[in-house]
């Protein structure tokens, strides 16, 4: 899989950089509501349910 992402690039030369993070990834874990809608996200134009940005909050002085 990993030399498939790797593998891909645009129509201009844009290449696509990947790295396999090994370790122990729990499934079933969620996150609550509350807190989800507590990140600070910046949904792109084109399919922004899927594309976003997520941007630090501001710190508090």
């Amino acid at each position: 899989m990993l030399k498939f992402i790797r593998t891909t690039k645009t129509k201009t030369g844009l290449r696509v950089r990947a790295t396999l993070m090994k370790g122990d990834y729990p499934t079933g874990i969620t996150v609550p509501a509350n807190r989800m809608a507590s990140v600070n996200t910046i949904p792109h134009e084109v399919l922004p349910a899927w594309n976003y940005t997520i941007v630090p909050d501001t710190p508090k002085i």
